[in-house]
């Protein structure tokens, strides 16, 4: 099964880039938190800026575990507020990120966002995107969350206050299978995923070792001559 699938990927690899293929590249960084601190998403931060990538949004959980509040962690948002300087957007996920934090009523959810905006205004931090741990949300608190944010990201769309996107998230850092087996169907991800907008996760911790950073690198580089150029940073 797996040489047959291994043929199948080939096949659909071995056709010519066409405008079909997607016209941007998102990339997602989860779970970002004083908790891993910033050597850790410095590193991946690194991988990404050396790439074409049209829009880096990373979410930030602002009381990890309910004990790393951001305000306690100068260093930390510091360095977010320089990569929010340069370009990187900064997201909420969440508030401790314990459970499923969203699967919740709207009073519970209000008072969540509430406790997450304090937070993020303590240190200084405005985020204007949202991604509940594990994309989950109960109809209530989706309906708190697009009257609190721009944008609500979800495993299979990103919905706004006036509908919702679909578009797929494609993570490959959560897996314990060998890159070498992982990086064709990446890239049949990326061909299957006919225009609009290529969305990719990264997830901190997971993230965090260097079979995988080189894995990113070199799909990204793969990437980065299928996608046209960005306009700016």
């Amino acid at each position: 099964m797996r040489i047959l699938l291994w043929l199948a990927a080939g096949a659909l690899l071995a056709l010519p880039p066409c405008h079909g293929d997607p016209a941007q590249i998102w990339v997602e960084v989860h779970d970002a938190s004083p908790g891993y601190g910033v050597e850790a998403l410095d590193e991946v931060l690194a991988v990404l800026e050396r790439h074409n990538i049209h829009r880096t949004v990373v979410f930030v959980i602002p009381n990890h575990a309910g004990a790393t509040p951001l305000s306690g962690y100068p260093g930390f948002v510091e360095y977010l507020k320089e990569k929010e300087s340069g370009g990187i957007e900064l997201g909420a996920h969440g508030y401790t990120h314990e459970g499923f934090e969203f699967r919740c009523s709207g009073e519970e959810a209000r008072e969540l966002v509430a406790r997450s905006k304090e937070e993020f205004a303590r240190a200084g931090l405005r985020p204007r995107i949202f991604a509940p741990p594990r994309y989950l949300v109960t109809s209530e608190s989706m309906e708190v969350l697009l009257d609190a944010y721009d944008e609500v990201y979800l495993l299979g769309e990103v919905a706004v206050p006036g509908g919702r996107v679909p578009s797929w998230l494609h993570d490959f850092s959560l897996g314990p299978i060998p890159y070498s087996i992982v990086m064709p169907f990446a890239k049949l991800s990326y061909r299957l995923n006919r225009g609009g907008v290529f969305r990719l996760g990264v997830h901190m911790g997971y993230a965090n070792n260097p079979e995988y950073l080189e894995f990113l690198d070199a799909f990204l580089t793969w990437t980065d001559q299928r996608t046209p150029p960005r306009t700016s940073h």
